[in-house]
């Protein structure tokens, strides 16, 4: 599976707590737009698995990859350097469980 460049973020202080870890429903939302959800009219998340890797503070940016092979979509969050931050494996479904 090859990774491709999708989109940059820069975390919010909305983002993450003051040790840098980065707030589950913020990282919901990077994930819906790196597997374009936000495009499906009819998809389901039906399994999920997140990586904390490192912390992320407010003012850095998160570079997102993403890459899909079989039924999964693999999304990787890293700093500018390449020092991952988190990843995570989806299963997008189009009927809901």
């Amino acid at each position: 599976m090859q990774k491709v460049f999708e989109k940059s973020y820069r975390v919010d202080t909305r983002d993450s707590d003051m040790h840098g870890y980065l707030r589950t429903s913020s990282l919901l939302g990077f994930f819906q737009d790196a597997a374009g959800l936000g495009a499906r009219q009819s998809a389901f998340v039906s399994e999920m698995q997140i990586g904390f890797l490192s912390e992320g503070f407010p003012g850095e940016d998160i570079y997102m990859f993403s890459g899909r092979e079989n039924e999964y979509t693999y999304i990787l969050g890293a700093d500018e350097k390449g020092k991952g931050i988190f990843d995570a494996r989806l299963k997008i479904t189009d009927t809901a469980l």
